[in-house]
């Protein structure tokens, strides 16, 4: 059993990976590190969970060695011939899926700003030489005898002792403008600040962004909200001028981030939350009070579907009439429903969650009320026929008017629907007619 006294911060069910990762790397003699978050959380002080996911190094044939790890874990090999790479899946002994991404260390090389990598094998040393960060260039030995003995050449340990974000090259965010949200990510996660140096590349590389494609920019964007803290994130992007560049209209003030902040947390009923698409809140909160001339641009150049764009400009439509109706039904002591629930019906998951969050506490509580009471009507088209009453466009009609009585609080019960009904449809009924 190897000692690490790196990894010693593993938890047990890392630390039983890691032992196999260095019983083949000496078994095959191949020189393989650890690289990557986990190594960044070990060296920060940042604890790990015991399904962290872990990335390695291998100095030779990584989709090999990949290949002789799938057969040790009982899993299945996925290899990426063009980047040198492999992914194991398999199944912990708890019965959850699990994957490692293997790489061969590697040198890179950019035809254009923005462009996919050229990769060839290299040593570890030259692997870690070509990335962007200090804190990124960072790698714990596994191979016998050398496992435990932490590889940084570029004093990364040192940058994260003293907050510090430093690229290791001058065309970094040039040769890849989404380093730039990389950069941001790490800098909220780890509480960094960019380096005189790095910041003043950074603001140069801005124009290269234009060379991203939208499908990138959206990618990068949905990492951002997958963050503990997207809000944070957000600012160091607007603050830096990354989302200016993206566009215009995209640089949040101070109450488009609390917006943001108060979305992408878990503050909306989980119902809601559960079927908004958390990219998709960030845009809101960022476009939040545009005028609709620059929604198309803004979100064409995050790469919006026609559907999700359809979305945000119903909300968007609907936003002052909801907000004014949410507004004056708090000022009842009896809440009528109908027409709040009317103009959110057709409004998707982020729009309620957007009104939710603009609206306060007493705004949601209404929000949740109308939806809730709007679809627990205990009458159907189903009720109407039993009654006798033809299916058609009176029927429908008649049911209109029920659930708007409903909502209302004009009704209270499935009696009293019923007595409704027959008095719309020109019968009488047994128990007299509705009050």
């Amino acid at each position: 059993m190897p000692a690490f006294s790196v990894l010693e911060g593993l938890p047990a069910p890392l630390r039983q990976l890691t032992d196999t990762l260095s019983t083949l790397a000496g078994q095959y003699r191949l020189r393989v590190a650890l690289v990557g978050g986990v190594v960044r959380d070990l060296m920060h002080g940042t604890p790990l969970a015991p399904d962290a996911e872990l990335d390695v190094l291998v100095e030779g044939d990584g989709p090999a060695f990949a290949g002789q790890l799938a057969q040790a874990l009982h899993g299945d090999l996925h290899k990426h011939p063009a980047f040198l790479t492999a992914r194991v899946d398999w199944t912990a002994p708890d019965g959850t899926g699990r994957h490692m991404d293997v790489a061969t260390a590697r040198t890179e090389s950019y035809t254009s700003p923005g462009a996919l990598p050229l990769v060839s094998p290299a040593s570890l040393e030259q692997d870690l030489a070509r990335r962007d960060f200090t804190i990124n260039a960072m790698a714990i030995r596994l191979d016998p005898p050398c496992a435990g003995q932490l590889l940084d050449p570029f004093a990364g340990r040192d940058d994260l002792a003293a907050c510090r974000l430093r690229v290791l090259h001058d065309r970094s965010f040039e040769d890849d403008p989404t380093r730039m949200f990389r950069a941001a990510r790490f800098a909220a996660r780890y509480d960094l600040t960019l380096d005189t140096r790095s910041a003043t590349q950074l603001v140069g590389a801005l124009p290269a962004l234009a060379c991203v494609s939208n499908t990138r920019i959206r990618h990068e964007l949905e990492l951002v909200v997958a963050e503990r803290d997207p809000a944070a994130v957000l600012a160091r992007l607007g603050a830096w001028g990354v989302l200016a560049a993206l566009h215009p209209a995209l640089p949040p003030d101070a109450a488009r981030l609390q917006l943001a902040g108060r979305l992408l947390a878990p503050l909306c009923p989980p119902s809601w939350q559960s079927a908004a698409d958390p990219f998709l809140l960030a845009v809101y909160a960022l476009l939040y009070g545009s005028p609709s001339g620059v929604l198309s641009g803004a979100t064409y150049r995050l790469g919006l579907s026609a559907p999700e764009l359809k979305g945000l400009y119903t909300t968007t439509g609907a936003l002052d009439a909801c907000t004014a109706e949410l507004a004056v039904q708090q000022t009842l002591l009896e809440p009528r429903l109908s027409a709040l629930y009317a103009l959110i019906t057709p409004l998707p998951p982020e729009g309620l969650c957007l009104l939710a969050a603009a609206g306060g506490e007493a705004g949601r509580r209404l929000l949740e009320e109308a939806l809730a009471r709007g679809r627990s009507m205990p009458f159907s088209g189903r009720d109407l026929l039993a009654m006798g009453i033809p299916s058609g466009v009176a029927c429908g009609r008649i049911l209109r008017i029920l659930h708007k009585a409903w909502l209302d609080g004009s009704v209270r019960d499935r009696d009293e629907l019923a007595r409704l009904a027959l008095r719309h449809a020109g019968q009488t009924g047994s128990e007299g007619a509705a009050p």
